[in-house]
């Protein structure tokens, strides 16, 4: 298609004079695609554009047509359908700067799209530095042309597929990652992605996690990309299910599950209930609201806070802390209040079961009791409101205490936490010093998933030999059979993770990623 440049070069000369400009368009074809005779005015039409290369103009444009084929007409010469559609030629010139029936042209589009999604910049602040480029644009047009920007990518990644099918291949292959996620109440958004190159491939939003969405999503994604070295997943049932599925009507394929999710799934089926109903007891115990009353009374007693709450903190995590040291006052109190409230601070991103926040709130609520107890017994406690404040935190925290359900749980939690942590041990999933969701481990060679998969295997058989010769409690028989259960059922789609393929002679490996989570 040849596209002048007279049009372009006529507004680069007259953008520079700052003022609306008016420019004409005329249809390039220089005849009717049917029968090639010379075409005719069908009319003219003006529009405001906006570009961020050459500004704001009006653009007049000429539409063309012709007499003898003003209508659609198919191969077989028949009229294709009712209302009848003339057709009309455009000027390409106008259609590369900005899409029929638009005001804002590509660049624009471009810049937002960029700014909302790259450099996370708010609707404001996108209106804020397209107007000082001379672009008028409403907030809700800002969130218009955000969405149309994702229209246009995804309509470009799907025209290119081939391209980055053949890198792929030229790659030795890609394991497709499955991944839902969402919010409760919204959406799902379901993406499959190359866990090798680390590209989205495909993603689509779906109503449930149900296997029929999931099974159409691997079908269109496989079908565009190619049969994949094998497929990642976590154990969702539908999920699972569409695998299965996939399986049936394709053919068999490498399944791969989530070690991260595996591990999830084993550590939901030991502590959950035993979680949840510590959880309720806090709850109803209203532990976390009476101390944040008393917290927010003394705060107004006190003019700073800061030091205190510093050197408590500071001083309790060293294990250094002496209570002869300390001048027992408000701020003290607030500060140790203020610790036993801040349970979940020390997350690592990693969430329940790997995280046990209200086993945290239960062990802070403890320490707090045993140190308030020393206090209220020996001689430096002496102003009365002081022991006021100390007797009201000793009643609050003792809670968990008077109720003998408080310790059950933990207990039952602690045995089965104690079986979890020594499956996540063997697996060496996490990194040593930081367990985190980006410090998962990637395996580098087939000898360290040997490594791994020997260790799993001597766990595996000593759990199987304590079921046998040791006397357990229930709740650790029923902990060893859970992980049995799943160890049996997947152990093989933990270490099948190595493939080979032959580029120019030469053999290499491609070892798959250990989660989802890339």
């Amino acid at each position: 298609m040849h596209v002048t440049e007279h049009s372009l070069m006529k507004i680069r000369q007259l953008a520079q004079t700052g003022e609306n400009l008016k420019i004409k368009f005329r249809a390039e074809a220089l005849g009717c695609s049917y029968c090639t005779k010379n075409l005719n005015v069908y009319k003219t039409q003006s529009r405001i554009v906006f570009t961020l290369k050459y500004g704001c103009f009006v653009a007049h444009e000429t539409l063309l047509f012709c007499k003898d084929h003003q209508y659609a007409v198919s191969t077989d010469g028949c009229l294709m359908g009712l209302p009848l559609k003339v057709v009309k030629y455009h000027s390409e010139t106008l259609k590369q700067l900005v899409a029929p029936r638009m005001r804002y042209g590509y660049d624009v589009i471009d810049f937002i799209g960029q700014a909302r999604f790259i450099r996370h910049r708010q609707r404001l602040e996108i209106q804020t530095e397209l107007h000082a480029k001379g672009i008028e644009i409403s907030t809700g047009e800002i969130s218009n042309l955000s969405d149309l920007f994702l229209v246009y990518i995804e309509r470009l990644h799907i025209k290119h597929a081939d391209r980055l099918r053949k890198l792929m291949v030229k790659s030795g292959g890609y394991v497709l990652h499955i991944d839902a996620t969402g919010e409760n109440g919204s959406d799902m958004l379901l993406v499959c992605y190359d866990g090798l190159l680390n590209v989205t491939l495909y993603s689509t939003k779906i109503k449930s996690e149900s296997a029929d969405e999931i099974l159409s999503a691997i079908i269109k994604t496989i079908d565009l990309f190619g049969p994949p070295l094998a497929v990642m997943h976590d154990l969702g049932t539908g999920m699972c299910k569409a695998i299965q599925a996939f399986k049936q009507q394709r053919g068999e394929i490498v399944d791969l599950i989530c070690e991260f999710h595996f591990l999830q799934d084993i550590g939901k089926d030991l502590i959950k209930n035993n979680y949840d109903t510590l959880r309720k007891l806090f709850r109803k115990s209203r532990i976390s609201p009476c101390l944040r009353r008393l917290k927010k009374r003394i705060a107004l007693e006190l003019e700073s806070q800061n030091h205190a709450v510093n050197y408590f903190y500071n001083a309790f995590n060293k294990g250094d802390f002496q209570l002869t040291d300390l001048d027992i006052n408000r701020a003290l109190i607030y500060a140790m209040i203020k610790w036993i409230l801040d349970y979940e601070v020390n997350s690592n991103g990693l969430n329940f079961p790997f995280e046990q926040p209200y086993v945290n709130f239960f062990n802070r609520c403890d320490s707090i009791g045993v140190m308030v107890q020393k206090l209220l017994k020996n001689k430096y406690v002496k102003d009365e409101s002081i022991r006021d404040y100390l007797l009201k935190i000793k009643h609050i925290v003792n809670k968990i205490h008077d109720d003998k359900r408080f310790k059950l749980q933990i207990n039952s939690i602690f045995e089965n936490a104690t079986m979890f942590d020594e499956l996540r041990n063997k697996l060496r999933l996490f990194d040593d010093q930081n367990h985190s969701l980006n410090s998962c481990r990637t395996y580098q060679s087939r000898q360290e998933i040997n490594d791994v998969e020997r260790q799993i295997i001597q766990f595996k058989q000593s759990i199987q030999k304590r079921m046998l010769v040791e006397k357990l409690t229930k709740t650790s028989e029923r902990a060893i059979k859970i992980i049995l259960k799943h160890l049996e059922k997947y152990q093989r789609s933990l270490f099948d993770r190595i493939f080979e393929f032959e580029i120019d002679g030469v053999k290499k490996l491609i070892i798959a990623d250990r989660t989802n989570n890339c």
